[in-house]
């Protein structure tokens, strides 16, 4: 007599359907970081530091001769970014021109804004020029009281993605 065994085995998953599973994440990864460090405008030289940008800030937030701050954060943001953050209305009739793509320096604290009034604000946002794109003497503010606009935290910091350290260390060769 004859015996047959069949063997019932689940079939693999085809190796080629694996890596194209793993292909469209990978993808989307490199598409976003690609698409950052595109916007983040590596190659641009910036006119204004972070520091710099929290230093002009501090002066507005200084009473009686000391920063009266309690929370500071900055962020490196395309004009166009600080645009919808802003809602920046340059006046009745004004043409923006400004180029959507240039970099500001977007400073968020909690504390007065002295040129406003010691105690009308609870909290500011300031955003300075950051490269040659912007005209020298732009600059932005808002401040207010109780909660502080949720926009600022949906920000990306588009200095992480910044060549400069690179390009500071090529420079001292």
């Amino acid at each position: 007599m004859q015996v047959t065994y069949h063997h019932l085995h689940r079939r693999s998953p085809d190796t080629h359907q694996v890596r194209r599973l793993l292909f469209v994440p990978l993808a989307l990864v490199a598409a976003i970081t690609f698409s950052m460090v595109w916007s983040s405008s590596p190659t641009v030289p910036l006119t204004l530091t972070r520091q710099q940008a929290i230093e002009r800030a501090a002066s507005d937030a200084t009473v009686s001769g000391k920063v009266a701050w309690t929370h500071v954060e900055t962020k490196l943001v395309t004009y166009g970014e600080a645009d919808r953050l802003f809602a920046i209305t340059p006046g009745l009739g004004y043409v923006d021109r400004t180029d959507r793509d240039a970099l500001v320096w977007v400073v968020a604290y909690l504390g007065p804004m002295v040129s406003i009034g010691a105690d009308y604000c609870e909290w500011a946002v300031r955003a300075f020029r950051a490269d040659g794109r912007i005209a020298s003497d732009w600059g932005a503010s808002l401040c207010g009281n109780g909660q502080p606009p949720s926009g600022f935290d949906l920000l990306p910091d588009r200095s992480w993605f910044r060549l400069d350290d690179l390009r500071d260390d090529w420079n001292a060769i």
